[in-house]
């Protein structure tokens, strides 16, 4: 009987954690992650798959795009006609793309001036900064298509992407003193109060941006940010999966819900969705940075060391050193723990609470005089813990 129980326990923490898991559906994924590689062929092979079971619109846009890469023009074209079938203004941009690149510029011209009529209309921004437009912006500005509006919004994007907030805020300021129910407007607001560190505002302006158009998915992933900054996880967690629900096939998206659930202490749920990522972006220094913090948390610390052996394998950071130095010192490994908090300082050596930690893994293998010299120089920095170390123990 006690057998039968332990089993039926056992499927249902299985059960358990497959649901977690099925919210990324890796296979659908994993050509989109290969588009972002350059891997096009691979790609190419892994949609025609997916599209037999599943004509989603978001694998036939894909497939223009790889085709696109691959300079198949005319089989892109195809694709989009079976697009413009679902809704005729489906494959607007990726036409305006293929003529560009395929050198059609008649049909070009005709697409750029459809594509002002259209709801997916190219912004000024997109046309002048994005290589994929760099004839149709010529096209786009001989028509003289964009308003006064519009182009205060191209120059705000512009001073924003600088963080030339100030300047960015004197324009929108403009634009909102004329009564404008412009979406983007109150979008670019919220980015520059939250440039400027003031959350309140932005998060006001990111609401308001959301109700005047609650299509565009940027300002799901701002309005993520925000709460995620001022520490309020759970309206952060809400944004990223309305976020996720809207672009499912984005992986920037999960990593951002990856790191919500981390900063929430939800270390099981954040493990078993960085795992998942790593199937299909194995060399992500941010997901294997947050898996290690994961691993460490929930106990599992050979996973967290091979998580950040991986990491600095690939880049040398202050924080990595430091997590694996937390993870040699919950494993009593304090030699180690020491050369990787030392590791760390030499990167950034005003970090007192780096210190107070080294000053730790030096006192546990007896070397109270380096201990006590290195809890002094974490009271300089500002450590508490430094403080109560050297009370402690610096008799």
């Amino acid at each position: 009987m006690n057998r039968l129980k332990y089993i039926f326990i056992f499927l249902i923490l299985i059960a358990c954690f497959q649901s977690k898991s099925q919210s990324i559906k890796v296979n659908e994924l994993l050509p989109f992650v290969k588009i972002d590689k350059g891997e096009y062929t691979t790609a190419l092979a892994l949609l025609d798959e997916l599209i037999k079971e599943n004509t989603k619109i978001e694998f036939f846009k894909a497939k223009i795009d790889v085709l696109i890469n691959l300079e198949q023009y005319p089989e892109a074209l195809l694709i989009c006609d079976q697009l413009d079938k679902i809704n005729p203004e489906n494959s607007g941009r990726e036409r305006i793309k293929i003529y560009q690149q395929s050198g059609t510029y008649q049909e070009l011209e005709t697409e750029v001036v459809k594509n002002k009529k259209s709801r997916d209309k190219i912004s000024l921004y997109d046309y002048l900064t994005n290589e994929d437009y760099t004839i149709a912006q010529d096209i786009a500005l001989k028509k003289n298509q964009y308003t006064l509006i519009e182009k205060q919004i191209y120059q705000t994007r512009l001073l924003v992407d600088n963080e030339k907030y100030s300047q960015a805020l004197f324009i929108v300021e403009e634009i909102l003193a004329q009564g404008t129910t412009d979406s983007e407007v109150f979008f670019l607001q919220s980015k520059i109060a939250y440039g400027l560190k003031d959350y309140k505002k932005s998060n006001y302006a990111i609401v308001k941006a959301i109700s005047l158009n609650p299509t565009q998915t940027a300002y799901y992933r701002q309005k993520a940010l925000i709460n995620l900054k001022i520490g309020n996880y759970n309206a952060a967690l809400e944004s990223a999966n309305k976020l996720i629900r809207k672009e499912e096939y984005v992986v920037d998206n999960y990593i951002l819900k990856l790191e919500i659930l981390v900063a929430d202490n939800q270390f099981e749920e954040s493990s078993i969705l960085s795992n998942i990522l790593l199937e299909l972006i194995p060399e992500n220094k941010k997901v294997l940075m947050l898996n290690g913090k994961s691993l460490f948390k929930t106990g599992d610390y050979l996973g967290a060391l091979k998580s950040t052996n991986h990491l600095l394998e690939i880049e040398k950071t202050k924080e990595a050193f430091e997590l694996r130095g937390d993870v040699y010192m919950a494993t009593n490994t304090f030699q180690f723990a020491e050369y990787d908090y030392s590791m760390y300082l030499d990167i950034y050596p005003l970090n007192g609470d780096v210190y107070a930690k080294k000053g730790f893994a030096r006192y546990k293998q007896g070397n109270l005089k380096g201990a006590c010299s290195d809890w002094e120089k974490g009271i300089r920095y500002g450590s508490y813990n430094a403080i109560k170390y050297k009370e402690q123990y610096c008799k």
